[in-house]
């Protein structure tokens, strides 16, 4: 239903596609998938929640690996090395006032003490 309201309004345009990705980058991703999968069927609202999760699992690791890394750049977070394994972060123990400090300042106020408070 969406698709065929898409279709009456003209083509798709770049502006309906994701920032910084163009027509032909999206159209990409949609065909690659149905040729890795020639025997798959889905409606228009089944392709965009997998194409939706793809793209948030994606921005999400980018974001958590920015994150971590100013972390560490800010002496917050340690990064160790383990051998065979991947490595661990962990808190920083001389930096925990700082940190407490830091999400005492940038935190988003808890919505449930919020609603406590009101009463």
């Amino acid at each position: 239903m969406a698709f065929d309201l898409l279709l009456r309004f003209g083509r798709l345009s770049n502006s309906l596609c994701e920032r910084g990705r163009s027509q032909q980058e999206v159209a990409g991703d949609i065909l690659s998938y149905f040729l890795r999968n020639p025997e798959a069927a889905d409606t228009f609202d089944g392709i965009v929640r997998w194409r939706l999760l793809g793209d948030i699992v994606r921005r999400n690791i980018e974001a958590t690996e920015e994150a971590l890394t100013w972390l560490i750049e800010q002496g917050y977070l340690k990064r160790e090395s383990i051998p065979g394994s991947k490595p661990v972060f962990l808190l920083n123990s001389n930096m925990r006032e700082k940190a407490k400090r830091f999400l005492a300042k940038h935190s988003k106020p808890n919505t449930k003490k919020s609603a406590k408070q009101k009463r």
